[in-house]
C-alpha cells in the first residue's frame, strides 16, 4: 500500500479497471482515477511539507537565545 502512495501514477493504473467496471466506461474511470491520483499524491507532498516544516522548527533555536546586537548605526 505504501508503494501505491508513493507512486500515484501506479495508484491511477490500479483503480483504472476496477472503475472502468463500475462505471462501465473507461473515459469516466481514467478521468476519476487520475483525480483519485492527483489529489492522493497532493494530500501526500502537503503531509511530508507539514512534517518537514514541524521538523525544522523543532531543530531550529529559539529567538530568545541570540545574542542581540548592541553595534551604534
Amino acid at each position: 500500500m505504501k508503494v501505491l502512495l508513493q507512486k500515484p501514477i501506479l495508484l491511477m493504473a490500479v483503480l483504472c479497471l476496477p472503475l472502468w467496471f463500475i462505471y462501465g466506461n473507461f473515459i469516466l474511470a481514467a478521468v476519476t482515477s487520475i483525480l483519485i491520483g492527483m489529489l492522493v499524491g497532493m494530500i501526500r507532498t502537503l503531509h511530508q511539507v507539514t512534517e518537514a516544516k514541524k521538523a525544522s522548527a523543532k531543530s531550529a533555536t529559539p529567538a530568545s537565545s541570540e545574542t542581540p546586537n548592541d553595534e551604534p548605526n
